[in-house]
């Protein structure tokens, strides 16, 4: 009995199981579970929860609530947000005294970003216009 138990709990689908109290559907594999039936991960092989479903652990995501902040993303700079989890923030607004020193770096790390085919000019024209926007305010 307890080797059939086993095998059923190894044969549940990759991330079986309800992830949050309010929610009994896994989204990833469209598979409905009964409320409160599962309430671990039974995925033994796999990563650890990942609650913004961007393929990153919640160990090495550093925001695991938003799916555009991760150790694989680009870093956007001129704003305030640490996009790639290295502590580090690529033109902080609030580091400078002065627009046109913000400026220059904006414009230094943008020019890096597009020569190294990481954006395309039009991705960095919209990041400086976000960027001098979210400044003014």
């Amino acid at each position: 009995m307890k080797s059939l138990l086993l095998v059923f709990i190894l044969c549940f689908p990759y991330n079986a199981g309800v992830k949050s109290a309010d929610s009994n559907f896994n989204q990833k594999e469209n598979i409905a579970y009964p409320a409160g039936m599962y309430l671990f991960d039974f995925n033994l092989f796999g990563p650890i929860t990942d609650l913004d479903r961007d393929d990153t652990p919640v160990t090495r995501d550093c925001d695991d609530t938003n799916d555009r902040i991760g150790p694989f993303r680009m870093e956007v700079p001129g704003n305030h947000t640490d996009e790639n989890c290295d502590g580090i923030l690529a033109c902080p607004p609030d580091d400078f005294n002065d627009t046109a020193s913000f400026l220059k770096c904006l414009y230094q790390s943008l020019d890096e970003l597009v020569d190294s085919g990481k954006i395309c000019q039009d991705e960095s024209d919209q990041i400086l216009l976000d960027a001098l926007t979210a400044e003014k305010k």
